[in-house]
């Protein structure tokens, strides 16, 4: 089980940097600086932690994509029901 952590680390951390991403963008788009400045900080977080996953194990690669596109899809359903 040990072994798996890492793999659902960087795969969470990467959807969740994908989700704030999705909504960065809009909150710049639309004007909200605070919004905008906070999600900045988060993306920084999240994709730091990812980072420092993959650069010591290539094999964390395929979770950070598969998070990377789970991320965006669900950010961007969520954005089309509202």
């Amino acid at each position: 089980m040990d072994a798996v952590i890492p793999y659902l680390l960087v795969f969470v951390a990467v959807a969740a940097l994908d989700f704030v991403w999705a909504f960065y963008t809009r909150a710049c788009a639309n004007g909200w600086a605070g919004v905008g400045a906070l999600l900045a900080g988060g993306i920084i977080l999240l994709s730091g932690s990812a980072q420092i996953g993959y650069t010591h194990d290539p094999y964390l690669l395929a979770p950070a994509v598969l998070g990377a596109i789970v991320g965006t899809w669900s950010a961007l359903r969520l954005a089309k029901r509202s």
